[in-house]
């Protein structure tokens, strides 16, 4: 009893002591609630202080501003000017059309004033290198804020800023979930938009004012000036009469109020002439001066020695088959004709093994947009025992070799001082590399075209479009200007050149070969289908030659999106059982293509292999390129698109197929990623089904449902991206070629796309497309072998 009275009484204790301690709990609590109001009352009148301050400061700027402005925004610190003479403060030019003010006029004026006093040519070169400095300094406050550039230029020619913006762009208002959206900034309209406005105001050589403010001239030389405005030309009077007034305006105790406002008004008319100088030298001589400099320094690699003479080229027309001419244009010996002609990457491994070759012989025989002749040359010296002569898509890095990617914009970038991953592992291999190949803008079209280089021909008939993106390596291996090359490929890029210019093109899965270090041509972080790298090449053993030295060099070392499997030999099958891929409605195959699949499937069966008709058992190729592209246009703020602009170069025609170039689609959202994934996923268990239901070992069908069609006509790949959709390799093994005549009896009745015209595509080679399971990469080529021993016998 004693014990539970204890018990009790400690309770009771406890209970008590818990109390007083929530009591002061609760006074704390209380004080620092009353704290709190009190620092929000204090912060309360600290901000209504600093609201009452800002408000001063705005009044007395705009009392400053309107000062200045009177006073013809004369300068606060003399040193300014003076150090920008010196030519010391050239950053000071980075506000140059955000602020342009007298004394970045004055210097522009002070330049072209020595330009045209001085003799020395040194010192001319001085001044040119300051004016095209100032000028990049100029393109960067315009494509920084372009719209305050264009007001502060509609101020100086009095145009209305308001229906300036309606005239450089369409404002787009997009109200969504009570947020209004601000129209998109497009520097390169806006640039044209101040040149076209400028031009339009001042016609070059026909522009004349009077100008009474220079009676005040001692001599009387100058009361009346002829404002003769040119591109090349600014006239020495000009910018004399500017320094005189810059010289006013710096010492403005020693001239009148009379003297500030003519200086003022003078210098609207100066304004107007010089921003006709930059405007027309940062509009005309920009994209297209950068294009044509880059193209003659591409020509100037190419020796003399090699070109092929004008006879024959001008004997070339668009329809002609020009794989002939390499052999015929006297430029290579014999033995030379026969290294590029007669073998492949495997054969020379063998010979230069064997002594039979020399790496440099093999080199030079060999040796689009970026050439490196002497460097391959001198490797090719260090190396006089293993080779494969090898070409490089544009896109990757090679150290030393500027990467364009054909965007006009990358020029100014520095060459690259890192190999791209697997530009390292073919080195550390052996490989000699001399040449990276064209590409189209963005790398998102079949046909590669560009601004900088042009066009990729094909070398079977040059009406064909190439193919794209890799579309430079695949009329490079057809040309067998090499004998192996590594293109990329999102939605068919390394296949479509292969089946346009009658090569091998081998897509690998994804995280088989190191994709890492490749200079991007859209915006990095892209989800739902990753690109890869893979050969192009003359042999289905060549592509086994690349893909097992890759495997086996430890390539996650180099990349940490490889999966890092060594190559696995697969078991050779004497009966391949094969399914044969059914046309899509929305996608006829045309009659070359009917003929060629039919031709393939009735050899394969008769060599003995099992025949499966896949027709309803495949997921619908038409959706799986509409989601791919989904995919593809996920990008908001389209940054491919941003970099043509960024130069003020046009877009190539084909990219209409992958972009609405004339207004942005709606921003994708979450939720929507969701459901592709979700899709994405549906197609991909659809074609798992396929293969095990039918114990397929690959799937056969069309690459592109016809061989090389004419330029910018053709379109979506369907055939190919359904395949990058889900990661499954898939490789193009060329077969048979275009025949108007054997083609005939094919001819339905139904809307081709692009329309069939048997006449523009006579003798295109044609294909099939063999498709293997995901990461069995190694089974894919062993069987992609047996195919090709059938099909090329």
């Amino acid at each position: 009893m004693d014990q539970q009275i204890e018990e009790a009484a400690r309770d009771r204790a406890l209970r008590e002591e818990f109390g007083r301690v929530h009591e002061r709990i609760d006074d704390l609590i209380r004080d620092n609630e009353a704290r709190d109001k009190g620092i929000k009352r204090e912060f309360r009148n600290v901000h209504e202080k600093m609201d009452s301050v800002f408000s001063q400061v705005d009044e007395r700027f705009c009392r400053a501003d309107d000062r200045m402005d009177k006073m013809s925004q004369k300068l606060e610190d003399e040193c300014i000017i003076c150090e920008l003479q010196d030519g010391k403060n050239w950053n000071q030019l980075k506000t140059l059309l955000k602020h342009y003010n007298l004394e970045k006029a004055t210097i522009r004026l002070v330049n072209y004033g020595e330009l045209y006093d001085s003799s020395d040519s040194d010192n001319d070169s001085d001044i040119s290198s300051r004016f095209y400095s100032s000028d990049r300094e100029l393109d960067r406050a315009i494509e920084s804020n372009p719209f305050a550039a264009m007001s502060s230029l509609g101020r100086h020619l009095g145009v209305d800023t308001d229906s300036l913006y309606d005239r450089v762009t369409q404002l787009e208002f997009q109200q969504k979930k009570g947020t209004v959206k601000r129209p998109a900034e497009d520097a390169g309209s806006v640039r044209k938009m101040i040149r076209d406005l400028v031009t339009g105001a001042l016609q070059p050589g026909s522009f004349t004012r009077a100008d009474p403010l220079l009676d005040d001239d001692s001599e009387g030389k100058h009361t009346k000036l002829e404002w003769e405005v040119d591109s090349e030309k600014f006239k020495r009077e000009t910018a004399h009469l500017r320094l005189r007034d810059t010289e006013k305006a710096i010492s403005p105790r020693a001239a009148s109020d009379k003297d500030i406002g003519e200086i003022a008004n003078r210098r609207t008319w100066s304004y107007i002439s010089i921003f006709y100088h930059i405007i027309a030298t940062m509009t005309i001589v920009d994209w297209q001066q950068k294009a044509q400099l880059k193209q003659s320094e591409a020509a100037s690699k190419i020796p003399s020695e090699w070109r092929i003479s004008s006879d024959i080229l001008n004997a070339i027309s668009n329809e002609s088959k020009v794989l002939d001419i390499p052999a015929k244009c006297g430029i290579l010996s014999a033995r030379e004709i026969d290294i590029t002609e007669k073998y492949d990457a495997t054969d020379f491994l063998q010979k230069l093994a064997s002594g039979e070759l020399t790496a440099v012989e093999v080199t030079t025989a060999f040796c689009l947009t970026e050439t490196f002749f002497d460097q391959a040359l001198a490797r090719a010296r260090q190396l006089d025992d293993h080779l494969a002569a090898t070409g490089r898509t544009e896109t990757f890095n090679v150290a030393g070799v500027p990467t364009s990617l054909g965007f006009v914009s990358y020029l100014d970038r520095p060459a690259p001082t890192t190999n791209s991953a697997l530009v390292d592992i073919l080195l550390a291999a052996g490989a000699v590399l001399y040449v990276k190949t064209n590409v189209p803008q963005t790398m998102m079209t079949a046909d590669s075209h560009n601004n900088l280089f042009g066009r990729t021909l094909n070398p079977y008939r040059r009406n064909l479009t190439a193919g794209g993106s890799s579309g430079g390596e695949g009329a490079l291996i057809a040309l067998r200007g090499s004998v192996l090359g590594i293109g990329t490929d999102i939605a068919g890029s390394i296949r479509i050149p292969a089946l346009c210019c009658g090569t091998i093109g081998f897509k690998p899965s994804v995280g088989q070969v190191p994709y890492a270090g490749q200079t991007p041509a859209g915006r990095a972080g892209m989800v739902g289908i990753a690109p890869v790298a893979g050969p192009l090449c003359h042999s289905i053993r060549d592509a086994e030659l690349l893909l097992r030295t890759v495997f086996n060099t430890q390539p996650e070392d180099l990349d940490d999106g490889v999966v890092g499997f060594p190559w696995c030999d697969a078991p050779a099958k004497d009966v391949l059982t094969i399914g044969v891929m059914a046309e899509d409605p929305k996608y006829p195959i045309h009659p070359p293509m009917q003929r060629t699949l039919a031709l393939a499937v009735k050899k394969l069966a008769a060599a003995g292999h099992r025949i499966i008709d896949l027709s309803g058992k495949l997921p619908s190729i038409a959706d799986a390129c509409e989601l791919s592209f989904r995919y593809f246009n996920m990008d908001p703020d389209r940054t491919a698109l941003k970099k043509i602009s960024d130069s003020g170069e046009p877009p190539i025609p084909s990219l209409r197929v992958t972009y609405n170039l004339d207004e942005p689609g709606p921003e994708p959202t979450l939720r929507e990623l969701y459901d592709m994934n979700v899709t994405q996923g549906e197609v991909t268990a659809e074609m798992r089904k396929a293969f095990l239901e039918n114990q397929l070992d690959v799937i056969i069908g069309p690459g592109y449902q016809s061989c090389a069609v004419p330029h910018d006509t053709y379109g979506s790949p369907p055939y190919t991206v359904l395949f990058n959709l889900i990661d499954y390799p898939s490789c193009v093994l060329p077969f048979c070629k275009a025949e108007e005549a054997a083609d005939a009896e094919f001819v339905r009745d139904v809307q081709y796309l692009p329309a069939y015209k048997p006449k523009e595509v006579e003798g295109a080679p044609c294909h099939v497309q063999i498709i293997g399971r995901r990461l069995k990469d190694e089974a894919l080529v062993q069987h992609a072998m047996v195919i090709e021993s059938i099909l090329l016998k």
